[in-house]
């Protein structure tokens, strides 16, 4: 191999691990505890959920839990969170959670606004922010990782 070729193939990748982190920074927001799907899978596995460790919601629509979503997740279909009442269908899972130690993971379609919410709502109504966590690349990184894992109702 070339002195060329091995310079020009170091180039393009470090572009791409560049490309790939600066994609990772623009997903989360400061401020925010967040928690990979691989870090949910293993948690999964280890049966945090069973053991009242861990626990799950969604945001996701009605629509978008139906091309899939995780078992364990409590759906709230409360996106998009702008109005009263759409923060009102989180009533019922903040009063699952409040009286818990368990780690929250807010689940959204792609990880953003739809988590975000959730996660500053439960905040606001006495959660303890060091027990919520977003999932990062939300519902949609999850069906692609974990296929095996994920509920389709449609199929």
């Amino acid at each position: 191999m070339t002195l060329r070729l091995k310079t020009g193939l170091f180039a393009a990748i470090m572009i791409a691990l560049v490309l790939s982190l600066a994609s990772t920074a623009m997903c989360r927001k400061d401020g925010y505890n967040y928690i990979t799907v691989d870090e949910v899978k293993s948690r999964l596995d280890a049966g945090d959920v069973k053991n009242g460790s861990m626990v799950l919601t969604t945001s996701q629509t009605e629509k978008e839990y139906k091309t899939g979503y995780i078992k364990a997740a409590f759906p709230t279909f409360s996106r998009p969170l702008k109005t009263d009442e759409d923060f009102a269908k989180l009533i019922p899972f903040l009063n699952k959670i409040k009286d818990t130690n368990e780690d929250i993971i807010c689940i959204c379609p792609r990880g953003k606004s739809g988590a975000v919410r959730p996660y500053d709502y439960f905040k606001k109504n006495g959660i303890a922010e060091s027990r919520l966590f977003i999932m990062e690349g939300g519902q949609e990184a999850f069906n692609k990782a974990y296929p095996e894992y994920v509920t389709y109702p449609e199929k």
